[in-house]
């Protein structure tokens, strides 16, 4: 949501991002120019890695929410039979534990695997299993030390955006604006040109950047979503427009390029309930 609409067509302009509690900035978007940088988040942060909830007295949840590991999320998103709050935050605590002893799970971290996992306890513990090995084969940890690195530079220097890796390999083969807009309520939007896909270029461009490029492209939202989920706490979701302008039967029947455009979003199922509305247009 901002103070105008947006023309997805449109190569470039100003645009004015609302953010809740934070004086509004000017952030300068390109769309789709293959060459546009993630905005970082407007307001003053926490450390993306902190995903503790930062606001000591709060108002009590909003109507149709519920307060759940102190995140207030929507009931609709909790089974029916399982609103006890009770119930909810022992399983909470039942999860942080058994995953204890491999990985150490955040309260933040633990509430999204559950609502992922339709509160399956055993579900949630193997997914939080398979995402903790796979954050340990790619350096994640490393990888996250650098994005915050770039983040706080952004942040301090308010420059409009920051560098994500492998952004010019990608460049090349599709055009992608991560993090390119800010909602209203501070949630980063994406936008995704598909159409814009080269079959041509599928070739060129190693599976090993476009791998690169999606664990640094969604690893960056999770902090951002960290980060305002515990600004604000309500837990923050990722916003997806797929831009289809463009398309045609000559990419989707391209078995390479497929398989590479699949390769771009590989890392997206390592981060549960990180993405809050889906949009597809043209």
């Amino acid at each position: 949501q901002t103070t105008s609409s947006v023309d997805l067509a449109a190569c470039s302009w100003k645009e004015k991002v609302v953010v809740p509690d934070v004086a509004p900035v000017t952030v300068q978007v390109q769309l789709p120019s293959s060459s546009v940088q993630p905005a970082a988040p407007a307001a003053e942060p926490a450390a993306a890695n902190d995903k503790t909830l930062v606001k000591a007295e709060r108002e009590p949840p909003p109507p149709g929410f519920v307060r759940f590991g102190g995140f207030d999320i929507r009931i609709k998103q909790i089974p029916d039979g399982m609103v006890e709050l009770e119930f909810l935050e022992t399983r909470l605590m039942e999860l942080i534990a058994k995953c204890a002893p491999a990985a150490e799970l955040s309260v933040q971290d633990a509430v999204r695997y559950l609502l992922g996992c339709n509160f399956d306890l055993s579900v949630a513990y193997q997914r939080a299993q398979d995402v903790s090995k796979w954050r340990k084969e790619n350096d994640m940890p490393t990888l996250r030390r650098k994005l915050q690195a770039e983040m706080d530079r952004a942040v301090s220097s308010r420059s409009p955006g920051v560098r994500l890796p492998h952004q010019d390999e990608i460049s090349k083969l599709v055009i992608m604006n991560p993090c390119a807009l800010v909602a209203a309520n501070g949630c980063p939007v994406s936008i995704w040109h598909v159409g814009s896909a080269k079959a041509s270029a599928a070739s060129s461009v190693s599976d090993e950047a476009v791998r690169g490029w999606s664990r640094g492209t969604f690893e960056y939202v999770d902090m951002w979503l960290t980060q305002q989920s515990a600004q604000s706490g309500q837990l923050a979701g990722h916003i997806q427009i797929f831009n289809l302008s463009g398309i045609s039967f000559w990419q989707v029947s391209s078995s390479a390029l497929m398989d590479k455009l699949k390769l771009v979003f590989s890392s997206g199922e390592y981060y549960l309930e990180a993405v809050s509305h889906i949009y597809i247009v043209n």
